[in-house]
C-alpha cells in the first residue's frame, strides 16, 4: 500500500485502521513536504500551542549485531514530523525503509535492513498553553475513550498496578470530588516530595549515548526508600505510573532537546522525558518534572505551575516516543545533532 506523505500526516484515521505494515519508500512516505500543520493534531481549549519551531534531527545509530528499528511519532498535541531520510553510514546514498505502525497505533517504527545507519528527521515543536481556571471546570468522564484508555493499564517500568501507587494516592489527601487537574497536581506534588532524582535522564559520555537511563516506577520508590536516588527518567515513571492508578490517563514522552530548563542552548544535544496526562475533550497536558521540581511547593492548586501546562520550552523538544520500547535507541550507540532551522509561519 502506498500513500503519499500528505493523506498520511493530514489524517489520523489512517493511524487507527489496522495494524499494517506500510511499505513504503522514502521518497513516497517521508519525502520533504511543505509546513502545514496537520488539522486532527492540534489539543482544544483549555490546551493551546503557539509559536512552532522547524528542526533537523540527525541521529547516527551504530549497532552491535542488528537493528530493531527507530520510534517516531508522526504527530503529537505538540509537535509534527515533516520528513524523514534514512542514509548508509559509509557512501552516504539514501536507505530504503518500511514504516510499521505499533500497538498504540499513534506511534510507528522505521525499519531498515541495514544495521548501522544515520536518520534524518525534520519535525516542528510547539510551545505550549494551560488555561488554569478552565482546565478546573473538567468533569470526569463516566467513561474514558479508547484512544486514551490504554494509558490507564501498567507498561514497561510503569508498573501502575501495584498496591504502593494505591497507597500514594491516598498519602496524597486529595480534596472531596476535586477535579481531574486538581487530583493531577496534587499527584505530581506528592510525587515530587517523596521521590529524589539525580536528574539524569541518558547513559551518555563524549557526546555518545546508549539511551535512556530507567530502571522503572517501581525501583525508583524502592530506591529512595533506602536513601538513594532514581534517575529522572524514573520520577517520570513514578508519577505517570501514579496518575494511572488515580485512574488519569498518562503517558512518559521520550524525545530530543537541545536546550536546558532555561530555554538555553545546549553544546550537545539529548534524549530527555517528560510526561502528559489526558483532559477530556481537551488533549495532553505536558509536565516536565525537572522544572516542576523545587518550583510548585507553595504553589496553589488553582494557580499555575511552572514546568505544567504552559510550558515555553515544548517547543524545543521533539518527540519521539510515548513508551520505553524504543528499539534501537535502546539497544545501539547514537550520535545526536538537532539543528535549529526556523520559526513556522
Amino acid at each position: 500500500m502506498r500513500l503519499p506523505i500528505k493523506a498520511f500526516f493530514k489524517s489520523s484515521r489512517l493511524l487507527n485502521r489496522s495494524r499494517l505494515l506500510f511499505l513504503l519508500p522514502i521518497f513516497g512516505f517521508f519525502a520533504m513536504a511543505p509546513f502545514v500543520p496537520p488539522k486532527n493534531a492540534p489539543p482544544n481549549l483549555p490546551l493551546l500551542r503557539i509559536n512552532p519551531q522547524q528542526y533537523e534531527i540527525r541521529i547516527t545509530v551504530r549497532n552491535k549485531n542488528r537493528t530493531t528499528g527507530w520510534p517516531v511519532l508522526p504527530q503529537t498535541n505538540w509537535s509534527y514530523t515533516t520528513s524523514a531520510k534514512a542514509y548508509n553510514l559509509f557512501n552516504n546514498k539514501e536507505l530504503p525503509y518500511t514504516i510499521e505502525n505499533l500497538r498504540d497505533e499513534r506511534q510507528c517504527k522505521i525499519i531498515l535492513a541495514e544495521r548501522d545507519y544515520t536518520l534524518v528527521l525534520r519535525s516542528v515543536a510547539f510551545e505550549s498553553s494551560l488555561n488554569t481556571e478552565m482546565a478546573e471546570a473538567i468533569r470526569w468522564p463516566t467513561k474514558w475513550i479508547q484512544d486514551v484508555s490504554a494509558y490507564l493499564k501498567p507498561s514497561r517500568y510503569i508498573e501502575s498496578e501495584d498496591k504502593i501507587f494505591r497507597k500514594a494516592i491516598q498519602d496524597c489527601k486529595l480534596p472531596q470530588n476535586a477535579s481531574i487537574q486538581r487530583t493531577a497536581k496534587a499527584i505530581l506534588r506528592y510525587c515530587l516530595e517523596n521521590i529524589q532524582s539525580n536528574g539524569s535522564f541518558t547513559h551518555e559520555k563524549d557526546g555518545v549515548t546508549t539511551g535512556i537511563k530507567v530502571t522503572g516506577a517501581l525501583h525508583a520508590i524502592k530506591e529512595t526508600q533506602e536513601k538513594r536516588q532514581g534517575s529522572a527518567a524514573d520520577l517520570v515513571c513514578v508519577c505517570v505510573a501514579t496518575l494511572r492508578a488515580a485512574n488519569i490517563p498518562a503517558r512518559p514522552v521520550i524525545g530530543v532537546t537541545n536546550s536546558n530548563m532555561l530555554g538555553q542552548r545546549l553544546k550537545h544535544p539529548h534524549y530527555t522525558v517528560w510526561g502528559e496526562y489526558h483532559l477530556p475533550d481537551a488533549g495532553w497536558v505536558p509536565f516536565i518534572t525537572n522544572r516542576m521540581s523545587g518550583s510548585i511547593d507553595n504553589v496553589p492548586f488553582n494557580e499555575s505551575w511552572q514546568g505544567l501546562g504552559s510550558i515555553r520550552i515544548m517547543n524545543k523538544r521533539v518527540p519521539l516516543a510515548y513508551n520505553f520500547e524504543c528499539f534501537d535507541l535502546d539497544r545501539a550507540t547514537q550520535e545526536i545533532q538537532m539543528t535549529y532551522i526556523g520559526s513556522v509561519e
